[in-house]
Parts: C-alpha cells; structure tokens; sequence
C-alpha cells in the first residue's frame, strides 16, 4: 500500500476533495487546488522515505524505496531541490 506513506491529514484532503456531495466540478477543482498548493517539505520527504515498505516504488518509473533510503543526505537533498524546481516550475530538467 504505497499511499500510507502520505500523510494522513493529505490523504483524507484529497479524499474529501473526490467525495464531495453533488459532484461539482468547480467545488473539486477548488478544493484539490487548496490542498495541493503547496510542495512537500523536506522533512516531509524523508519521513515518506523513511516510513516506505522498502519493496515499493513511488511512481511507475521511480526507483525502489530501498535504493532511496540508502541516500546520503547530500543526495536526498539534491532530490529534494529538483523536486520543488520541478514543482515551481512545471518543467522537468533534462
């Protein structure tokens, strides 16, 4: 279950985001826009890492959480900095 390394208080924002009563796209849309506005910190990161089954992998081409975990902080941070350009920016670096 690779979802139960997002934070609970996340994951039921976004829950309550897709369960809202008389679908209403504008509602949904605005209430995943408030709930995602934000990146993930950096301490956020390494807790998902950290709590991760070391037999999953965080998307379909990402590496394995136990390769992950094995990071030097220098490395995980080098991640991290990529990952909110990515996110500021909406523009994977080549």
């Amino acid at each position: 279950m690779n979802y139960l390394c997002i934070p609970l208080h996340i994951r039921e924002n976004i829950w309550n985001a897709l369960t809202v009563p008389k679908y209403d796209g504008p509602a949904v849309k605005a209430t995943l826009e408030e709930v995602t506005t934000r990146p993930v910190t950096f301490a956020e990161l390494k807790a998902a890492i950290s709590k991760a089954s070391s037999t999953s992998v965080p998307g379909p081409s990402g590496p394995f959480y136990i390769i992950m975990k094995t990071w030097t902080p220098k490395v995980l941070k080098e991640v991290f900095n990529a990952m909110i350009m990515i996110w500021e920016t909406g523009q994977i670096p080549l």
